[in-house]
């Protein structure tokens, strides 16, 4: 007699039945779920964007929004953990466009990262100011070292202004684009002062220093730096254009509307024994026109270490010089005027 079937009886039907339902709810409600946030979108008026941290970088915030003249942005902050005694690179940079159609000549634009501490003051900032033409796209970077007093986070945030509500471009919507990060310093970092030379006047068919700044090459095994720097320049087409400290830089029979042609060299000199050059090394010239309508001016130079620096000496000075072939003086901001150098491991 071949074998008979197990049969379920009513009871075991009805668990069985309830095990089915319960899977088939979970699998609905994990898809539901998946694609509602798959789905999510950010607000349209400011959008952070989170960045893959390269190598040395602790945080990385990408960000874009739209300013409209007159206005203030300040975009969201972000945060990282920071031990004391350690010191952090800080860069920024952000981009502003004038669309074509646009009214108005030009815009002004300013931006600016600031970074607090545990307590929650601001510990450092800096920025840089240029008018954007109309149909043009500026970009402002720069950066500073932070020296870590106090463990614990630590807060920056990007602000994005265009404040003259008199302003001819007032209504322009500027689309603006933003960058920043923060990185531990592994080796040695040093920060010139622009309190020693900053600001100054370098008139039409003259030449000037902002930095000159010595390093003890016996510090640096390696005898390699990198070098990180900006100038904050504005060109005397006007009077009242060129103020810092309370002071009017520009004076009236300088003047001129034409703008200034200038020449920015960053170099490292290497001295020996007697404060002699015994190694000369350019690590870049860049040539602008200032124009009226331009008025400021941020240059930024980035130069890693290609080799390392001759052996001809122990002490290495780096010179940042502004050569202006005119016609209207240029004035060299110490705000935000910075210069860095990083050492090689």
């Amino acid at each position: 007699m071949p074998p008979t079937t197990p049969r379920l009886g009513g009871r075991t039907w009805r668990w069985v039945l309830a095990i089915v339902a319960a899977v088939m709810l979970l699998v609905v409600t994990s898809v539901l779920v998946w694609n509602f946030a798959g789905d999510e979108e950010q607000p349209s008026d400011v959008h952070p964007t989170s960045v893959q941290p390269t190598e040395n970088a602790q945080l990385e915030v990408a960000g874009s929004a739209t300013l409209t003249v007159p206005d203030t942005l300040r975009m969201e902050s972000d945060a990282f953990e920071a031990e004391a005694g350690d010191t952090y690179l800080l860069e920024f940079e952000a981009t502003a466009e004038k669309p074509s159609d646009s009214p108005g000549d030009a815009m002004y634009f300013g931006a600016n990262l600031a970074c607090g501490g545990p307590d929650g003051g601001t510990l450092r900032s800096v920025g840089g100011t240029q008018n954007v033409l109309t149909g043009e796209e500026v970009t402002i970077r720069n950066q500073f070292l932070l020296t870590i007093e106090d463990s614990g986070s630590h807060a920056c945030r990007l602000s994005l202004n265009s404040p003259n509500e008199d302003a001819a471009a007032s209504g322009t919507d500027a689309p603006m684009t933003t960058h920043w990060s923060a990185s531990r310093v592994e080796a040695t970092a040093l920060e010139a002062s622009a309190d020693e030379r900053l600001p100054r006047v370098v008139d039409a068919d003259d030449r000037a220093a902002a930095f000159r700044f010595e390093v003890d090459l016996e510090d640096l095994p390696s005898r390699e730096l990198d070098l990180l720097g900006t100038l904050h320049l504005t060109t005397c087409t006007g009077v009242n254009g060129s103020r810092e400290d309370g002071t009017t830089w520009c004076e009236e029979d300088d003047v001129d509307p034409a703008g200034s042609d200038i020449e920015v060299t960053y170099r490292t000199d290497v001295l020996d024994a007697s404060d002699e050059v015994c190694e000369r090394r350019v690590n870049s010239t860049t040539s602008t026109h200032i124009t009226r309508f331009t008025h400021h001016r941020v240059l930024q130079a980035d130069h890693p270490a290609s080799e390392p620096l001759s052996s001809c000496g122990d002490t290495a000075q780096v010179v940042v010089a502004v050569e202006n072939a005119g016609p209207a003086p240029v004035v060299i901001h110490r705000s935000n005027s910075t210069l860095l150098l990083l050492s090689k491991t």
